[in-house]
């Protein structure tokens, strides 16, 4: 009973108003969020990650440097600027111009001084790209032309900012400490477009967590075999974190299952985490 009264108050609320809902998150994140999964997600369960977002809780320290890489409305950047403190530092990027400005309110009402966001789709190029704009705000993706599948109910396709992480770290003079990438498949270019952060010493190498969806991947003309050996290329290895427990992931394994999964060098900060 409890779950259908939920329903119905979430179907009725946006009949009612159409505009975006705000939510608190983890007890004192206030979070506005629109209609669709991810805010449907932090409504009726009050997180939509909970072990990637206890991944990062245990992770990350006073005065770190986290990138959010497609941040949606920023629920992860929220939580990671109070996890690194005033003396930490969070960067979100989002390309979609209304989840951006939710992104930006969201930032402003949690007087969050030590997070700022850029509108822009983190890439291998530093130009323009087609993205396209789905009607459920949280598929929304990067387009490739030489990969441009069907549409998924997209209400258009835009031309919008494209960036390298290496580019931005070199501008900024910014190194981050954790980068989160959930970018709807166009997770390999987020990677080819970072190789001076992925060639660093483990000691300077940032710890990644990051998307696997072959259905999305295969959407940009790749295999998860490809993205798992240009980060083995450059030393990463790639684990799990579920239910508290982080675990070398099998070269074979999770070929085919969507998973949050995290790529760390070999005495990295957090190949050893509590």
């Amino acid at each position: 009973m409890k779950a259908l009264w939920r329903r119905l108050v979430w179907r009725a609320r946006w009949r009612l108003c159409r505009a975006p809902w705000q939510l608190s998150y983890r007890g004192n994140i206030r979070i506005a969020v629109p209609r669709d999964g991810v805010g449907a997600q932090l409504f009726y369960q009050g997180f939509s990650e909970p072990d990637i977002e206890e991944f990062c809780l245990r992770f990350l320290n006073p005065g770190m440097v986290v990138f959010d890489v497609g941040a949606h409305v920023g629920k992860y950047t929220l939580l990671c600027a109070r996890a690194v403190g005033p003396q930490g530092h969070v960067h979100a990027f989002e390309p979609n111009p209304a989840l951006f400005h939710l992104l930006q309110l969201n930032i402003a009402r949690n007087g969050l001084s030590n997070s700022h966001a850029t509108r822009s789709a983190v890439s291998d190029e530093d130009g323009a790209s087609d993205f396209e704009l789905c009607a459920e705000s949280s598929i929304s993706a990067l387009v490739r032309k030489e990969n441009r599948g069907a549409p998924r109910a997209a209400s258009k396709i835009v031309r919008l900012p494209t960036l390298r992480l290496d580019t931005f770290c070199a501008q900024s003079g910014l190194g981050p400490h954790l980068v989160k990438v959930d970018v709807e498949g166009a997770e390999l270019l987020v990677f080819q477009g970072s190789t001076h952060l992925l060639g660093l010493p483990a000691g300077r190498s940032p710890v990644w967590v990051f998307e696997h969806e072959p259905a999305n991947y295969a959407r940009f003309g790749y295999a998860p075999a490809r993205l798992f050996a240009l980060l083995r290329l450059h030393s990463y290895r790639i684990w799990t974190f579920r239910h508290g427990r982080i675990t070398l992931l099998e070269e074979t394994a999770h070929s085919g299952i969507p998973a949050n999964l995290v790529a760390a060098k070999e005495g990295a900060w957090g190949a050893s985490l509590p």
